[in-house]
């Protein structure tokens, strides 16, 4: 995962919050073992399939960049 990235995951959706750190990266392994043919690689596709199960109260939008 390149730093920008990490960046807009932090922007978008955790905040610097550990907790929202820890709920996004297993998302994203769910939402990765769910593929046909998982890449194992990070995309920001998959980070807003992900983040887009989060509850209603942990709404995001993306940022500017």
């Amino acid at each position: 995962m390149s730093p920008d990235d990490l960046i807009w995951c932090d922007d978008a959706v955790c905040r610097g919050n550990f907790r929202d750190w820890a709920r996004l990266t297993r998302k994203l392994v769910l939402k990765n073992e769910q593929r046909d043919n998982p890449p194992y690689t990070f995309s920001r596709a998959l980070a807003r399939e992900a983040i887009q199960e989060f509850s209603a109260s942990d709404v995001w939008s993306e940022p500017d960049f």
